[in-house]
């Protein structure tokens, strides 16, 4: 706040002054003196009010510039944190972007998909109608089973694919282990109930419940040729690996050699 003018200091000075000087010789002037006394009293009160109106205006003129200092560092912080919002949203559009392209290369992929995994179908069911027939009722079930589920609407198509790639890798597995399971077989005009011996691709062999009679899968002919009781203990020592009762030996059995399908 500014200092009081040195003229109003002064002027209360010259009030003091005058009333001391006047004694009662000077009445003759009291009317004059009084004048010109009110006058600088006047005067006074005057420069007084004057004085605290340009005290009040320059207390609100610091209010003012305090307050738009104030709004300078508001504005230049909505100027930093428009510019970052600013590089948000470019970033925010540029990932959008890039899913909408994914989802487009996806919704390809699908169309490229279905056909892909129909075809891997028809292949698996064909490369089983030539192979050795072991399991058959389970696998072409297995089959069947996936071309219901493709025309599922419910299923997504990577969880079909990874179903078709299951059926694969099972048929996969088939050809490296021994398995024993049972099964009908049609034996001398009538159904009968017997245990399959499989090895791998090489070899599928059944035996009867008695153990009596044994057979064995002829890929050139595709049937079942009858085995000559030669190799009944080869066949028996199978079992037992198959079930984990023996080691893994070797065993003689005749296999006919598989041929590459055209």
């Amino acid at each position: 706040m500014m200092d009081k003018p040195i003229w109003k200091r002064l002027s209360f000075g010259l009030i003091v002054i005058l009333g001391l000087a006047l004694g009662p010789e000077e009445d003759a002037m009291g009317d004059s003196l009084k004048k010109t006394i009110d006058m600088v009293v006047a005067i006074n009160t005057a420069a007084s009010k004057a004085q605290n109106r340009i005290d009040n205006i320059d207390d609100q003129a610091d209010q003012l510039i305090s307050q738009y200092r104030d709004l300078e560092r508001q504005r230049e912080s909505l100027r930093v944190y428009n510019e970052q919002i600013e590089k948000l949203v470019v970033a925010q559009r540029a990932r959008m972007d890039d899913i909408q392209n994914q989802i487009n290369d996806a919704a390809m992929m699908g169309r490229e998909l279905t056909p892909l995994m129909f075809r891997m179908l028809d292949n698996l069911e064909e490369f089983i109608n030539l192979d050795v027939p072991f399991m058959r009722e389970e696998r072409t079930a297995r089959i069947k089973g996936l071309r219901e589920t493709m025309n599922k609407t419910d299923v997504a198509d990577s969880e079909k694919f990874r179903q078709v790639l299951d059926a694969y890798l099972v048929e996969l597995e088939h050809g490296k282990v021994i398995e024993e399971y049972k099964g009908k077989l049609t034996l001398d005009g009538a159904e009968r109930e017997v245990e399959f011996l499989k090895i791998g691709r090489l070899a599928l062999v059944y035996r009867s419940i008695d153990g009596k009679k044994m057979g064995v899968w002829d890929r050139e002919a595709k049937d079942w040729q009858e085995l000559p009781r030669k190799f009944f203990s080869s066949v028996q020592k199978g079992f037992r690996m198959a079930r984990k009762q023996s080691a893994p030996n070797l065993i003689h059995l005749p296999v006919s050699a598989p041929k590459e399908v055209q």
